[in-house]
């Protein structure tokens, strides 16, 4: 008898070794994908507050940044009163939705852009997570906004 093909056992074992494989790379999707969503949105606002701060310079007028838990939006201060009220003008895209939730310390939950772009006032912003992103908390100063990752209850600069 000629040996063409495999046998059963062979099979089994081959199909169990392929199930391990398919299970453990699973569980580090879904860890690489929490990692990804909390990176993905602290570079997303921090790019929106980027823009925020330029189109306060460029139009040479006051811009707020309302960061609520789960969602934020930037407002032109269009009446030019130094405060978010009714004339003002929400910036097209906005509000934008946050796929997770956001802590803040500091005053408040806005983030004033004088017309030199300076913020106030000083805060750290960082999204709760037990995954383990590269990124997921700001600083913000009157003149930088830097991203990092929050532990020991501040935000580190990468």
């Amino acid at each position: 008898m000629q040996d063409r093909g495999i046998t059963l056992i062979e099979l089994m074992v081959i199909i169990s070794i392929i199930g391990i494989l398919s299970a453990s790379l699973g569980f580090s999707y879904q860890d690489w994908v929490g990692k990804y969503r909390i990176e993905k949105t602290t570079k997303e606002l921090y790019m929106d507050l980027m823009h925020a701060r330029l189109l306060a310079m460029q139009k040479n007028r006051q811009h707020i940044a309302v960061l609520n838990d789960n969602s934020y939006s930037i407002v032109e201060d269009a009446d030019e009163n130094g405060a978010e009220n009714e004339g003002d003008i929400t910036l097209g895209s906005y509000p934008k939705t946050l796929e997770c939730s956001m802590t803040k310390n500091g005053i408040g939950n806005k983030v004033f852009f004088d017309k030199r772009g300076l913020l106030t006032p000083n805060r750290t912003i960082w999204f709760a997570s037990t995954k383990d992103p590269d990124f997921d908390c700001m600083k913000i100063s009157r003149t930088r906004i830097i991203m990092g990752r929050y532990a020991g209850g501040e935000c580190c600069a990468k």
